[in-house]
């Protein structure tokens, strides 16, 4: 018969599980018992099985159980995997689109904007996942888009664990000139940066809620190209990208 297969103690958990996420205060236990026509104890196993593993939390007056973290844990895991393909997909085009760029695509981490993907273009063929690069406060694009783009509270954070000159400060001659700088990038969407040596170019990132998701970026040689067509590729790839982000959950 179909079905007889099925592991009775898994599909038991995931009903509970069901049960929980329909339920705005929790389930009971003899709510457990009557839906799934078990015995008590048994129902109190199952229930904390799932809460030593996460799945479950355990509410007292009256003893009750609602979803724990690990159910939202397993969630946040099938949407990270796929922001990282299309993440990747799209550091890729930017590279096809600019050969001669490095790109990078830069989130925020513990205080730190750090770099999640990195393509060089002495290795086109290759996107290095998590390279252990910790962007400087402020002399890179995409710190600097940070601090543009980002929530308040994270750009407030950042802010005092690197105060403005305490490390390398770029062009701007003091923070109040640096934040002259930021508003305009704001009202440009963009951060764009040129000198005699690089062009380089960051674009913030957000999710289909209008949170502040990373910033895109690619720097080149001065005399590889110019900063508007690198400018012009960024944002239409990071137009793309966030297209996509706004259809993961």
């Amino acid at each position: 018969m179909a079905g007889t297969d099925l592991v009775q103690a898994l599909t038991r958990g995931l009903k509970i599980l069901e049960m929980a996420a329909a339920s705005t205060d929790g389930v009971r236990v003899p709510d457990i018992t009557e839906a799934l026509g078990i015995k008590q104890p048994t129902a109190h196993n199952l229930a904390r099985t799932l809460v030593a593993q996460g799945y479950l939390v355990r509410r007292a007056a009256p003893v009750r159980y609602a979803l724990g973290p690990a159910v939202e844990s397993l969630a946040n895991a099938g949407s990270r995997r796929q922001w990282r393909e299309i993440a990747e997909r799209s550091v890729r085009a930017l590279h096809e689109a600019q050969p001669a760029a490095t790109v990078i695509l830069a989130e925020w981490r513990a205080g730190d904007v750090e770099v999640s993907m990195r393509l060089h273009p002495s290795h086109p063929d290759h996107v290095e996942i998590n390279p252990a690069m910790r962007l400087p406060p402020h002399t890179s694009a995409s710190t600097l888009c940070f601090q543009a783009f980002a929530p308040q509270p994270e750009v407030a954070d950042f802010r005092r664990r690197y105060p403005y000159g305490e490390t390398a400060t770029g062009p701007w001659r003091d923070a109040d000139a640096l934040d002259a700088f930021l508003a305009e990038a704001r009202r440009a969407g963009a951060i764009a940066l040129s000198d005699a040596r690089l062009h380089r170019v960051a674009v913030p990132l957000h999710n289909a809620a209008g949170r502040f998701a990373g910033t895109l970026g690619a720097s080149y040689a001065a005399d590889a190209g110019s900063a508007d067509a690198l400018l012009r590729s960024v944002v239409a790839e990071a137009k793309r990208l966030c297209r996509h982000l706004e259809q993961i959950p």
